[in-house]
């Protein structure tokens, strides 16, 4: 059947089917049409809760296969019923597949190829659920990744890109390929894209003293200058954290999805997680565990201005006592009174100590967004 009779077949499918996520073979077996996310195909994760239908769109006749997923979502797989003999056939066909398949953003789309790696990294980045994660690792094993080499995961953003999908798959494709042929691209580094047309780069460091922005800053700002010259557009990126296990992907696929967001009010249109601890710690811990850890202490500077404006001016000042009592036009000497009175009533002591410092930071930002 022509591509543009399947197209409309496909949309004929998913009006009649608004709940189910549909996928469309052509006759050779090849995916032409998809929709909606990620389902791992194999039995045991599955049930087949109704027989096979058959439907006659342009002379040709269909197999429609229903699957629900332990989510109660419904896939529904149509096939080509001349390339097999019995609808049983169809169905043990589906019944043998297992692999990983990526069905598109809520949107229809024409899949051209299969990309075994792409599927994986997507697969790596987006999967929380525990099978997904063992799905992962046997594909790893296939694709021979190893991943417990360390990797920081960032995020790449083009502002405006085209409002038509297919041109901004181009325009990811080009970037990605851009990427794949810098010789500062490492042979363990792994590329790749979102469902969202971010590009997703897992870039190899070493295990050394040297810190992760100090060994990615020229990386990355290289790569914004090439993209930035072949497009016209200079990507904004956003840095997360490092990982070294299949668990860890997915959390600092997030980290660094958050962190993009503050790339903007970057110079350099780069933000690195560890400058921006306190706002993720903020963001990703829940409401109950911070009002049990910070609650107590946030009402007690609110209830002391002279303590909250030494604390606002340590914060300010990166904990120099100095910068701070200047801030404050007050004497030195008042400003270590201060910092004991900081010590009886918080327990803690942000001068001496990094961890205090830090939590004096997140009590801060606490207060101001809680106030």
């Amino acid at each position: 059947m022509p591509s543009k009779e399947l197209e409309r077949l496909f949309h004929a499918l998913t009006s009649a089917f608004p709940q189910a996520d549909i996928m469309m073979f052509s006759a050779s077996g090849i995916i032409m049409f998809s929709r909606r996310r990620l389902y791992i195909l194999q039995a045991k994760y599955y049930n087949v809760t109704e027989s096979i239908s058959a439907i006659t769109a342009s002379g040709s006749v269909y197999y429609l296969i229903s699957l629900f997923l332990p989510d109660g979502s419904r896939l529904l797989m149509c096939l080509q019923a001349g390339d097999y003999k019995s609808p049983s056939t169809a169905l043990s066909m589906v019944l043998s597949l297992e692999q990983a398949i990526f069905c598109g953003n809520a949107r229809p789309f024409p899949v051209h190829k299969a990309d075994k790696f792409s599927l994986f990294i997507r697969q790596l980045l987006m999967g929380a659920v525990h099978d997904e994660q063992s799905l992962v690792a046997v594909l790893a094993n296939e694709l021979e990744v190893d991943l417990s080499i360390p990797r920081v995961i960032s995020v790449l953003r083009f502002p405006a890109l085209p409002g038509e999908p297919r041109k901004k798959q181009e325009l990811i494709s080009s970037a990605l390929d851009l990427i794949h042929s810098l010789r500062s691209a490492g042979p363990h580094d792994l590329i790749g894209e979102d469902e969202d047309f971010h590009i997703l780069l897992c870039r190899e460091i070493m295990q050394s003293t040297a810190s992760v922005k100090s060994q990615c800053s020229s990386y990355f700002s290289q790569i914004q200058e090439q993209l930035a010259a072949r497009f016209g557009r200079r990507p904004q990126i956003g840095v997360g954290f490092v990982v070294s296990s299949q668990y860890e992907y997915a959390h600092g696929y997030t980290a660094a999805r958050q962190v993009l967001q503050y790339s903007a009010d970057s110079p350099s249109n780069i933000s690195f997680a560890m400058d921006h601890i306190i706002e993720l710690i903020l963001d990703n811990s829940p409401p109950d565990i911070l009002k049990h850890f910070l609650g107590e202490d946030a009402q007690l500077i609110s209830e002391n201005p002279t303590l909250l404006q030494t604390v606002e001016a340590l914060v300010n000042c990166n904990m120099n006592m100095t910068e701070a009592a200047a801030h404050l036009y007050i004497h030195r000497n008042t400003m270590v009174l201060r910092l004991k009175q900081i010590r009886a009533k918080l327990d803690m002591d942000p001068i001496k100590y990094d961890n205090d410092r830090y939590i004096l930071q997140l009590l801060l930002d606490y207060y101001k967004h809680h106030q």
